[in-house]
């Protein structure tokens, strides 16, 4: 069955919607969102390119077999970083301090930010294409640019 808050992809048309989103945000091709609920005023020239409505926000400290912290709220990834949002907390983590990620399609990413002693992990749920969007916005900011859903 499905976990709590996970999205189901039980048709074929849902399967194949979500492979094409995964690989074209992945790639870079991000659409183009408005910032009008962004928690945080949106820097000179940042774009929303994806926006989840929950994810699980651990804070890992690799020196314990358990998260340090754990959150559930939404996350935005724009053309300049990744922000998590919650009644508890906001996080905002500037792609120029990323210094790894992991990203992994069932489950969601990992980033390390420049001074931090441990990670952050974002959880997304099943279906939640965040995780890729993340990795094309980290990709075309490192090389300098920006492409939209119609430049394919």
């Amino acid at each position: 069955g499905l976990e709590d808050g996970e999205v189901a992809i039980d048709r074929p048309e849902k399967l194949l919607a979500y492979v094409r989103d995964w690989y074209r945000f992945q790639a870079g091709f991000l659409p183009v969102l408005p910032a009008v609920d962004l928690p945080l005023p949106a820097e000179p020239g940042e774009v929303v390119h994806a926006r989840s409505p929950e994810v699980r926000c651990v804070d890992m400290d690799f020196g314990s077999v358990m998260g340090r912290a754990s959150d559930v709220g939404q996350v935005w990834v724009t053309s300049c970083r990744v922000i998590f949002n919650s009644p508890y907390q906001t996080l905002s983590i500037p792609f120029e301090r990323v210094v790894h990620r992991d990203v992994n399609q069932r489950r969601g990413f990992l980033v390390v930010e420049a001074g931090a002693t441990h990670p952050v992990y974002f959880y997304a749920r099943t279906g939640d294409t965040i995780a890729a969007a993340f990795e094309g916005a980290l990709r075309n900011f490192r090389a300098g640019v920006s492409r939209s859903p119609n430049e394919e």
